[in-house]
């Protein structure tokens, strides 16, 4: 697992290597107010193909993993399935951009928004065929193939000074319209004309689906829910500020969630309980302290990173960015525990867990924005985000029989697999002759 979990962190590395330069280069060429429109997009745009997945994305992969034979009838299905929830989701974007004020951007912004949305929620359900079947590869790919052209597009536009919110969203669209015709391509090995009629496949991924769909999308709200709290209490500058550090400190997280892919794969393919669990409790104790190293490290620099990467008028945020560091942290712990416990059955779990976490995110806010602005939103995200990490250690200790040591406390043997894999690499090196 050790070293399945490694090749996906060094793809997502790559990944989020591309996000930052996007938004070191989306920080200089918008305006505050400006990219606090972006950052609600992306963040609502995130939150309604969660909501309009259904779950399928988890309940593909745990009905292929039980019967991988089905794997035509549960992919045709599943494309199916999109043809209708896209069309709901797209309808359900336009209300939301409205709402959250978009529409001040004009007609064009509103439209990009929307377009964006039916690719995006086709990739999320069709890397649940990838998940159920191990093909990590083919996950990863579908999100460099829009990472690559987000970067060169945005890169391009950046140097030609065309970069504003319109291009931006429209990028933005283009990179998911990219990433799910290669998610279309993938998968036509499962689409057949015969297997739109078995009805029974979309029944028994619905049915699937529905066990994780209450506790992923609390998961998300738990992350997302500052930045409509920000908007709502706060004005637009402040959001787009928000949304900065929120990304920088998302990166920490997104090494925990690429692990937790891998975790969630192999789980629902897995045979025996307790070993999958010590196993996935190993890497989760030590992903999340080398990720509370590097928060350390990024925190005592704070001002400067935040100079750098987002230029000179982000300075101010230097305290939130510590306080989201903090929580980003906290939510490692929680981003490869919670896969381990679904992928065995305990999703459901996650509803309350991750309940805990919107409600004390949230009230937080309401208590804290007004009158501390970002830092206090910052405060409030890092309290949502520890009360899901010590939820998620209770259940865990709990459903698994592992003691706190084995949670949190890394030992020397879950540095071995670093040798092993140097061993294997330079193994597999050329002799001089």
């Amino acid at each position: 697992m050790m070293l399945d979990a490694f090749w996906v962190l060094l793809t997502r590395f790559v990944q989020r290597g591309a996000n930052l330069l996007v938004l070191m280069m989306l920080a200089r060429a918008l305006t505050p107010v400006e990219l606090g429109f972006y950052g609600y997009v992306v963040s609502t745009s995130l939150v309604l193909t969660v909501a309009f997945d259904l779950g399928l994305r988890q309940g593909a992969a745990a009905a292929l993993g039980k019967a991988p034979e089905r794997a035509g009838p549960l992919t045709s299905q599943l494309v199916l399935l999109w043809c209708g929830l896209a069309a709901l989701a797209s309808s359900a974007a336009w209300a939301m951009m409205a709402w959250g004020g978009l529409a001040e951007a004009g007609p064009a912004a509103m439209a990009l928004a929307v377009l964006a949305i039916a690719p995006m929620l086709l990739v999320r359900m069709g890397q649940g065929i990838f998940l159920g079947t191990g093909e990590l590869r083919r996950l990863n790919q579908s999100e460099l193939v829009s990472r690559a052209i987000l970067l060169v597009l945005t890169l391009l536009l950046w140097w030609r000074d065309l970069l504003d919110l319109d291009a931006a969203l429209a990028l933005m669209a283009l990179s998911q319209l990219a990433s799910a015709a290669y998610v279309l391509v993938a998968l036509r090995r499962g689409l057949a004309w015969r297997h739109f009629g078995e009805w029974s496949a979309a029944g028994e991924l619905l049915r699937q689906g529905w066990g994780f769909f209450g506790a992923i999308l609390l998961m998300i709200l738990s992350g997302r829910i500052g930045v409509w709290a920000v908007g709502w209490l706060a004005s637009p500058a402040e959001t787009g500020s928000y949304f900065a550090v929120l990304r920088l400190a998302e990166m920490l997280v997104e090494v925990a969630t690429a692990v937790g892919v891998v975790v969630f794969s192999r789980g629902v393919r897995a045979g025996r309980d307790r070993e999958a669990a010590v196993a996935s409790a190993g890497v989760a104790r030590l992903v999340t302290f080398v990720m509370a190293c590097a928060a350390l490290a990024a925190g005592a620099m704070a001002g400067p990173v935040l100079t750098v990467v987002m230029g000179d008028g982000f300075g101010h945020a230097a305290g939130a960015l510590r306080w989201m560091l903090g929580g980003a942290v906290a939510s490692c712990l929680v981003m490869i525990l919670y896969p381990a416990l679904s992928s065995r059955g305990h999703a459901r779990s996650g509803v309350w867990l991750f309940g805990a976490a919107v409600a004390v995110n949230g009230l937080l806010a309401l208590a804290l924005v007004p009158p501390l602005g970002l830092d206090g939103a910052a405060m409030a995200f890092a309290g949502g985000q520890a009360t899901a990490a010590l939820a998620i250690l209770f259940v865990y200790r709990r459903s698994c029989g592992l003691d706190w040591r084995e949670l949190l406390l890394p030992r020397r043997q879950d540095f071995a697999w670093i040798g092993k894999l140097l061993r294997r690499r330079s193994g597999g090196l050329p002799r001089a002759a």
